[in-house]
Order: structure tokens, then sequence, then C-alpha cells
């Protein structure tokens, strides 16, 4: 993604040495911590049963978590904000989708922390009476930045999937310098600067990318019932076009 993918974008309050605000902090702190279970490789955290909220024999409607991968500027807040609008355009017994975007989690419309993102994620997962999807909009480059939402994941329930934005390092650094605003501040001359250091920080998690995703999912307990993955074979999916999100987009709306 400037070579495949990208986390956080704020750069409110960044100086000449790092970015502050948002996803963007924990980037400066080298792309978040790097717990015990990411470094064994099991993507997941401890025993994920009983599952939250599911009575034995499942009981509850279908429920997903997908998770947006890439850096600024790879469209992964407008994908989201299509993927939202399109599920209430189809109606009828079509599934609701709700974006959680750490960029404005804090509640205020500005960047909130990880926590904040879990924390909304998990009340809109407890919340949902009919089949419905939840949208983590994040940069999510390394392990670490997906561990947490994987595990909530888990112990809900509910079905994992990730969507990667490949989109080429001159684009990237084109749409950001284009943008007259951002939640974040990742506009302009700045902005670039963000996407790169962002870039450089996880420069090996990009190249594992893939690999990284399939260990992760695969690491994770089937929600119950098991059903047939809503992306690809293991619901990991690398959008390289236009077309590649809008199958995507057809897929999500009718899991």
């Amino acid at each position: 993604m400037g070579a495949e993918a990208g986390d956080g974008e704020s750069a409110a309050g960044a100086g000449a040495g790092g970015v502050a605000g948002g996803e963007a902090a924990e980037e400066a702190e080298g792309g978040g911590r790097e717990s015990k279970r990411v470094r064994r490789g099991t993507g997941a955290t401890e025993p994920c049963s009983p599952v939250e909220g599911v009575p034995p024999g499942g009981g509850r409607p279908r429920r997903v978590v997908l998770l947006l991968v890439g850096p600024p500027g790879a469209g992964k807040s407008t994908f989201a904000a299509g993927l939202a609008q399109a599920a209430a355009a189809a109606g009828g017994d079509a599934r609701t989708w709700t974006v959680v975007c750490q960029d404005t989690a804090s509640g205020r419309g500005t960047p909130g922390t990880r926590n904040q993102v879990i924390t909304r994620v998990r009340a809109c997962l407890e919340q949902s009476a009919r089949p419905a999807g939840v949208v983590v909009d994040r940069t999510h480059l390394s392990p670490a930045q997906r561990e947490d939402v994987w595990a909530l994941a888990a112990r809900m329930g509910a079905e994992a999937c990730a969507l990667v934005f490949v989109v080429p390092l001159h684009e990237l650094e084109r749409r950001v310098r284009a943008r007259e605003t951002h939640p974040g501040g990742v506009t302009g001359s700045r902005g670039v600067a963000v996407l790169k250091r962002i870039i450089a920080t996880h420069a090996h998690h990009l190249k594992r990318l893939g690999q990284d995703l399939g260990q992760e999912l695969a690491a994770l307990r089937p929600p119950l019932p098991a059903t047939t993955p809503i992306l690809a074979r293991n619901n990991v999916l690398f959008a390289r076009c236009d077309a590649d999100l809008d199958t995507a987009r057809k897929k999500l709306v009718d899991f």
C-alpha cells in the first residue's frame, strides 16, 4: 500500500518528531502495543467460550465485524459511509451497518481512543436485534492494532472479516494533499508527512499483511452457528480497484 495497506489518521498536536491524537498517537509509539498473544502468533485472546450474549445453540441474529485496513487516503471512510447508505437504502430485510471510526470516536466528532472504539463496537453488537454489521474504520496495519477487535468479535459470537485497500503511494499522497478537511487533521503537506511516517513504521507489517490476517482470523472461534464466509474463503479481501470495492459492498449488504 504504498505497498498494500495502513492505522490512525490524526495529526492533531503533532510535532516534528511524531503524531498525536486518535490512532496516530499509537502510530507514534510504533503501531501500538505488541501483546504476548500476538507474539505467540495466535491473533486471538484467551478461550472464547462461552460466547457473550449467545445462548447455547445460538439464537442471536448473524452479526459481523468488518475491519477496514489501509493507510490515510486509502478510501476507508468513503467506503464505510457508502456501505451504511447502501444497506439503509435496501430497506426491508437488508442488514444494517454501523460505522465506528476512531477519528470521531470521542462522541464529540473528534479523535477518540482505542478503548472508546472497542466500547462503541461492543455496544453496537449488543444492541443488534436483527442481522447487523459494524464497520471499524481505523488503519489496522499491525496485529496489535487489530487484536482487540478480533477478541471482542470472538467473545460476542460475531463473524470477523477484513477488507484491505490496496492503493499506490503516489495516489495516497495525492488524496491526502488534496483534502480540505479531515477529523484528525491529516491534510495537506503535513498530512502527507503523517502518511509517510505510518507507512515507514509498518513496512514490515505491510509485507506480511495477507499472511498475518489469515492466521489471525483462522485462530478465532467460528461464530455460532457456522456460516459461509462473506467476503472470501478466509474472509479477507484485498481491494485493488473500484470493481473490487463494488463486489465487497454488494456481498456485505446482502450477508
